[in-house]
């Protein structure tokens, strides 16, 4: 499935389950409110059948046209009531409708006794009118029982029905967020699984074909945008392959016809036309020279016809020039250590940029000896158009820097989802307090959200590595940085390594900072650091130390090996040693146990200087 799907996808069931809770909640609160008011109504007619019994009594005790009056408005109000409540469950409509019965029997026998109460005071008491009498004031009593009773039975329905839809609001309400929180970690998993790890393997693949490994092929692991990324990126690198091995191919026969040129030169002397023929034959540009006294480049002697058709010039044209005439001023090095290397062995390879007739600039590399020829030193420069391979240098460089946005955007995709995650969680916490158990296992997920921070923290530092070129950095500056970042107590550190610079990735400061973490950390009674470092043929030697328990030496190799990405392997060496491979420096272990640990950095030739202190 694409990503792109399958992001689209999880937003939707996020939303659905949202619009679900929302609606819920909007629908439990109305239907709530709604038997709010019809138990509002239910309590006023429960008391109403009582204030009725007491004006039923209140008349049989003390007679009067005032407590018929009374009663009867009472009987109105109820009456009006009554006609406001309405029931969708039949049960429950059934009781309304014996109340609504009940009520009208009320008021007919009520209204009997009344005509006969007064029958009685209007004529002489009989034994008929008197018995009827206690007979309606008998029925009377009874239905207001039945009444009170109906109305209290219909009270406890409707208290039971808000409990239930209240009980069934926060089961739906639980059941969601519950979806949501699972929903969250499937797609977590699914991103853990398909995303992170092709881009795992596309920036491990990236960095091998950059060291200069283009037999590196790169895992395909799914069928998404990454999958395609990863054949593309194969395929490319599969050119860049053929490529190589064509100019290496290219440059072998170069060799090859330059060490025949050097044993041919009184042939040379003695045949122009050959020695045309064989220099017109190279498929690079050719380019002799003079060398000035001091040892800068002079005039052109001899270019060849390649020479001539890579800068649009005519063989007439070239010789009125000298190389510095048609540079753009960039080297790879400085023109000064070039000619350097040029009085001093004798050969050069550099790079720099030409600038032809019409203005246009080109990209060459070339590979400059110094010869004798009819007895006077010159140079032979071979010339060779590197415009193909600055391309495909950059198109590496923009698959590199699209890798890196798009793990900052999936970085950014999983600390959203944290957030909203850790929010649902918070809200979970406040709504079920008092249920333990529950809160448990809630402390436990959020437990594993901020382990999963921590790693996406880590995978941001890790994916620096590399990204920005290599430079030379103070070793004695650049400890102190390190040391800046933590505290270490009352352990005493002595730097020794004086104006030593090395040509490294600029994490040094990350290295530096690792080393004491693990000395502070790991050392256990460690009273001091020293920091040194000597100088051999192979190059020079950084020593770190401390005076702590040291590392036992079935581990020496171990803190260095890499391991799975936990909150413990986040905090190793693996980390110091892959910042130092990318520029060959080496690190390895070599203290005594019990004495303390000593870890011993070298640095190969040419990747250290001892520059003079400016004053």
């Amino acid at each position: 499935m694409k990503i792109k799907t399958q992001v689209t996808i999880s937003l939707i069931l996020f939303v659905v389950l949202a619009a679900i809770i929302l609606f819920s909640f909007i629908a439990s609160t109305s239907q709530l409110q709604e038997i709010q008011k019809k138990q509002q109504i239910i309590d006023t007619v429960e008391s109403s059948s009582f204030e009725l019994y007491y004006l039923e009594t209140d008349y049989l005790v003390h007679g009067g046209i005032h407590p018929v009056e009374r009663w009867n408005a009472k009987y109105t109000a109820f009456t009006e009531q009554l006609k406001g409540l309405t029931f969708a469950d039949p049960s429950q409509q059934a009781i309304l409708s014996d109340i609504f019965e009940s009520q009208r029997d009320l008021n007919v026998s009520f209204s009997n006794l009344v005509a006969v109460t007064n029958n009685l005071q209007q004529t002489e008491s009989s034994g008929e009118n008197q018995e009827l009498r206690e007979f309606y004031t008998s029925t009377l009593s009874g239905q207001t029982q039945t009444l009170i009773s109906r109305s209290t039975e219909i009270s406890e329905m409707v208290k039971s029905e808000a409990r239930m839809v209240q009980q069934r609001n926060t089961l739906i309400i639980s059941l969601s967020i519950a979806l949501l929180i699972l929903l969250f970690l499937l797609n977590y998993l699914f991103i853990n699984r398909q995303v992170l790890r092709s881009i795992s393997a596309l920036q491990d693949g990236a960095e091998r074909i950059g060291s200069g490994d283009l037999d590196t092929e790169i895992k395909i692991t799914s069928n998404d945008e990454l999958g395609y990324l990863s054949r593309t990126f194969n395929e490319m690198v599969s050119s860049i392959k053929n490529a190589r091995t064509l100019l290496l191919a290219s440059n072998v026969e170069l060799e090859e016809e330059i060490t025949e040129r050097r044993v041919a030169e009184d042939a040379l002397r003695e045949s122009e036309e050959k020695f045309r023929g064989i220099f017109d034959s190279v498929n690079d540009g050719v380019h002799i020279h003079e060398i000035k006294p001091d040892g800068k480049p002079g005039k052109f002697i001899e270019v060849n016809q390649v020479a001539s058709q890579m800068l649009q010039y005519t063989r007439e044209e070239m010789l009125e020039h000298t190389p510095l005439d048609i540079i753009t001023g960039y080297h790879n090095r400085p023109l000064n250590t070039i000619i350097g290397e040029l009085a001093t062995n004798g050969h050069a390879i550099f790079e720099t940029e030409h600038r032809r007739k019409d203005g246009t600039v080109i990209p060459v590399e070339i590979n400059s000896h110094v010869v004798s020829l009819q007895g006077k030193r010159v140079i032979v420069g071979v010339v060779r158009d590197i415009t193909e391979r600055k391309l495909a240098e950059a198109t590496l460089s923009r698959v590199n820097q699209k890798l890196s946005v798009l793990s900052q955007l999936t970085r950014k995709d999983l600390t959203n989802h944290l957030f909203v995650l850790s929010t649902y969680l918070e809200l979970a916490y406040n709504q079920l307090t008092g249920q333990d158990q529950v809160l448990e296992t809630l402390k436990k997920v959020g437990k594993s959200v901020r382990l999963i921070h921590a790693t996406i923290e880590y995978s941001k530092e890790y994916q620096e590595m590399g990204a920005k070129p290599p430079k030379w950095q103070n070793v004695n500056v650049t400890m102190l940085f390190g040391l800046s970042h933590i505290s270490i107590g009352n352990i005493s550190h002595c730097i020794e390594t004086g104006n030593l610079e090395i040509f490294a990735d600029p994490l040094l400061e990350k290295v530096c900072q690792r080393l004491f973490e693990n000395s502070v950390e790991h050392g256990g009674h460690v009273t001091c650091i020293r920091v040194r470092y000597t100088l051999t043929p192979d190059g020079a030697t950084i020593f770190f130390e401390d005076d702590g328990i040291g590392i036992p030496n079935e581990k020496k190799e171990q803190i260095f090996l890499r391991g799975e990405v936990t909150s413990a392997s986040r905090g190793s060496l693996v980390f110091v040693k892959e910042i130092l491979d990318i520029t060959g420096i080496s690190i390895w272990e070599t203290g005594e146990q019990g004495k303390g640990a000593r870890f011993e950095i070298m640095v190969p030739k040419g990747l250290w200087r001892d520059p003079p202190k400016s004053n």
